[in-house]
């Protein structure tokens, strides 16, 4: 049957902005299976990241995305990301689903990404497989999310890109962030958080496919379903 613990990218990347570190811890496959889908995930690390009756906008705020089982494995509908954190709009735990990025982060080989934190200037954060640093952005900042967009993949080609506009800089409580110039999170004004930490993009390109624990019997299956 092949690997059980198989779509699981089985690992969570970590950034603290404040320092400027980034790390990897393993993500354990029991967690993975009891919790499924990025959501629960990401439920389970933002009760251990998040303190409680901080502002959303403190750099102790987390802005954690997690990426499903699904997610990555060419499924109809499968897509879909959730982005979770403490939202400006509302005070309490967003979770917003967005297309177009968990499958770059999947293929880079994280099934999580937790960002806390504040850097000391803009910055945007690139992801290229286990190549992870944090570059700098003021050359984007104060530009539209579409133009940052575009030099970012000028920069970076073929890699998805999630970015924030002038709304999310000034923290207008329901700025969103926007996922190659077509998908949102949205909910809750997570632009705002993401501003607030002066992350003015995150830009992931990953160049491994997700495993399947049967390959043929996925196939039939997805097969059914697009029918």
């Amino acid at each position: 049957m092949g690997n059980k613990n198989a779509s699981f990218a089985g690992k969570t990347l970590f950034v603290d902005l404040s320092k400027g570190e980034i790390w990897t811890k393993p993500q354990p496959q029991e967690e993975a299976a009891a919790m499924i889908g990025g959501g629960g995930l990401n439920a389970k690390l933002a009760l251990e990241l998040i303190p409680p009756k901080i502002s959303p906008l403190s750099p102790k705020n987390a802005l954690i995305i997690g990426a499903g089982p699904l997610v990555g494995t060419g499924l109809m509908s499968s897509p879909k990301t959730v982005l979770t954190t403490k939202g400006a709009l509302t005070g309490t735990i967003l979770s917003s689903p967005a297309g177009h990025f968990g499958p770059a982060l999947k293929r880079a080989g994280y099934d999580q990404l937790a960002v806390t934190g504040k850097a000391s200037s803009p910055v945007y954060l690139q992801i290229n497989d286990e190549e992870v640093r944090l570059c700098s952005a003021e050359q984007l900042w104060g530009k539209d999310i579409f133009e940052a967009t575009e030099i970012l993949w000028q920069l970076h080609p073929n890699s998805t890109v999630a970015c924030i506009g002038q709304a999310g800089e000034n923290q207008v409580a329901f700025a969103n962030i926007l996922i190659n110039k077509e998908a949102t999170w949205c909910r809750g004004g997570p632009g705002a958080v993401m501003g607030s930490k002066n992350l003015k993009a995150i830009v992931v390109r990953g160049n491994s496919r997700v495993p399947l624990a049967d390959g043929e019997r996925f196939k039939a299956l997805a097969k059914k379903c697009y029918e």
